[in-house]
């Protein structure tokens, strides 16, 4: 819903008119005189006010982020009374309360955090003291916070007269709370905003708001919700739509993976073993389809800043600067600044991690003529047959969800196999697999890097389909798991992610790709071609540390499960792990919808026994 910024109605026709709609239960969105506003999307027991001589942007974008709000010019002090009495009295008669805060900035701006709540009753409901606590545990901001309850008269800005007195808010049974915020956001001297010290105590201030007001819906009204985030905003501003279209459209310019991926596989292969593995092999590449500079231009004139929603706009933010990072890895392709490109998107190597690649590899170490074939007693099918799984379960998941498509393609310059935009894409050396690792990698392909793209294409935002920043670590974790309850992952498949990390660690140590290759063959006897096969994914680009990811996000994603948390709620889209509170909150605002698709894996028995058995003690030491 879009607040109106001006009007040409007095207030004698708001009155009638905000009347009207509270008798038919609708929306309230009126503008005010002045460049005022009062806006409540849904009826709701509370409401955020701030009054103005001289406007201040950040105490207006504040009112702006939440559900329920007026903004009015301190000269219409009798009519933004009466409006307000009018809400007060219709909501206390449905909700059994209402509760009001005002807020204003402090006078003073000497660089101090301290919260001012004024109040005058006596004996202070419990919801000042739940406000209190809540400013004082503000943290992610520069300044220490500090919280005061200042009891007076007056619950409103020094220069204003108060908008109720206590026997009237009795009267409409109502609560009235002032809150005098610290003016550290701006420059004391220019009243300009310091932008990231605004941006986060606005992101702090707009939770701590729902909260209270959640506090006070559950102990003083008969209002029941199941959490704070119920009570944000859930209409979408106009902006937020452009900015994630324009994203999108930034990133469907180009394939990011494939144009990473060597085009010259296998000719690099028969060449690098025609040199005895002693010459470093060359790799060519996909031209590069548009000029990253100037996408980066474009990047940069996207109005995200124009976002006033502050969970959207992190969203936002984060995926432009992740935009931006790929963007430079791409202008950077095959040179040494690749590499520092990658660590930035996909992260480090922690010990932690190396020690469990090394010490699977340890427990479990390749071994000559061992293969998934050995480890499947099923046999093999050819890759006719496992196309034609591919299209089986393509068919399953457009059952559930009629827009996805059936997008199968051979690509002779690939290796192995992989999902592009909900396409699965099969590469020159894939001719036969085991029976039980063909299961394992169309789950791992469609049930879960497939199902995720048109889960996320089935939510409102772009985002959640084309993957928010990071989202690889959870959706490899995811795939690798899917393996595991489709029955089909081998100890070689965990050997080869465990040989990831290891190559992965070699490349961030300096080594070439001779001696990773080495590194491989020697000290893990690893085959030849697996060796190859491992270090020219890592190497790819320049250094590509993305294949780190697999097995990471398995374990944590282990982790995740054993503590009995769900694992449907993954598969909205393609998300990361430490998004789900804000996943959980947009769900909550009713802004995404449920996922339409669920996996073969979450629905068939076997698959289902599989998730049931795993305990505190499961390791990827004793899955298989």
């Amino acid at each position: 819903m879009a607040i109106v910024d001006e009007t040409d109605k007095s207030f004698a026709q708001i009155e009638r008119d905000l009347a009207e709609r509270l008798q038919k239960g609708a929306p309230v969105n009126f503008g005010l005189p002045d460049y005022g506003f009062l806006y409540m999307e849904r009826f709701l027991p509370f409401i955020l006010i701030y009054r103005y001589s001289r406007r201040d942007e950040f105490l207006e974008g504040l009112i702006r982020t939440e559900a329920s709000g007026i903004l009015a010019r301190d000269i219409y002090h009798q009519e933004t009374k009466a409006i307000l009495k009018k809400l007060a009295t219709e909501m206390s008669a449905k909700f059994g309360a209402f509760m009001m805060i005002e807020i204003w900035s402090s006078n003073e701006n000497n660089g101090d955090a301290v919260f001012k709540i004024h109040a005058s009753e006596k004996k202070l409901p419990s919801t000042f003291h739940f406000l209190f606590e809540q400013l004082e545990s503000i943290d992610g901001i520069p300044q220490t916070c500090r919280a005061e309850i200042v009891k007076s008269a007056k619950r409103c800005p020094p220069n204003l007269e108060s908008l109720f007195t206590t026997e009237e808010l009795k009267k409409m049974n109502s609560l009235l709370i002032g809150l005098e915020i610290p003016a550290f956001y701006r420059d004391p001297k220019t009243g300009h905003l310091y932008p990231l010290a605004a941006r986060d105590l606005k992101r702090n201030l707009s939770q701590i708001f729902q909260k209270t007001f959640f506090e006070f819906i559950k102990v003083q009204t008969n209002h029941r919700l199941g959490n704070f985030q119920a009570l944000a905003k859930r209409s979408i501003d106009k902006v937020v739509w452009e900015v994630d279209e324009q994203l999108a459209a930034i990133t469907n310019v180009y394939d990011f993976l494939l144009l990473v991926s060597p085009i010259n596989s296998m000719e690099a292969w028969e060449e690098f073993k025609a040199n005895n593995y002693r010459r470093n092999p060359v790799f060519h590449y996909r031209m590069i389809p548009m000029d990253p500079e100037k996408l980066k231009k474009k990047l940069y004139n996207i109005p995200v800043e124009d976002i006033e929603d502050p969970t959207l706009g992190y969203l936002f933010r984060d995926k432009r600067r992740e935009i931006d990072k790929m963007l430079t890895m791409l202008n950077s392709r095959d040179t040494e600044e690749f590499l520092y490109g990658s660590l930035q998107v996909y992260g480090g190597i922690k010990k932690s991690l190396l020690n469990v690649a090394m010490g699977f590899l340890a427990a479990y170490p390749f071994a000559e003529g061992d293969s998934d074939e050995t480890e499947d007693e099923e046999g093999s099918i050819d890759l006719n047959a496992f196309i034609k799984m591919a299209q089986e379960e393509f068919e399953f998941l457009r059952k559930q969800f009629p827009l996805v498509e059936t997008k199968i393609k051979i690509k002779p310059d690939i290796l192995g196999m992989m999902v592009s935009k909900g396409a699965f894409l099969l590469g020159s050396d894939v001719k036969s697999i085991a029976m039980r690792r063909a299961r394992a990698l169309i789950q791992h392909e469609i049930g879960t890097h497939s199902l995720t793209y048109y889960n996320g294409r089935a939510q409102p935002f772009k985002l959640l389909s084309s993957g928010v920043p990071g989202y690889e670590e959870l959706q490899e974790g995811l795939a690798v798991f899917a393996e595991y309850l489709s029955g089909g992952l081998t100890k070689r498949r965990l050997q080869v992610l465990a040989a990831r990390v290891i190559a992965a660690d070699a490349l961030i140590k300096g080594y070439d790709f001779v001696n990773t290759f080495f590194l491989l063959k020697d000290d893990f006897t690893i085959d030849d071609y697996t060796a190859f096969s491992i270090t020219l994914r890592v190497y790819r680009g320049g250094g590509f540390t993305k294949d780190v990811v697999y097995l990471k996000g398995f374990i944590h994603l282990l982790e995740y499960i054993k503590e009995g948390r769900d694992i449907q709620r993954l598969l909205i889209g393609k998300i990361r792990q430490d998004y789900i509170p804000i996943i959980d909150e947009l769900v909550s605002r009713n802004i995404l919808k449920p996922a339409p698709l669920k996996p073969r894996y979450l629905i068939e028995e076997e698959s289902l026994k599989r998730l049931r058995s795993l305990d505190k003690n499961k390791t990827i030491f004793n899955l298989i």
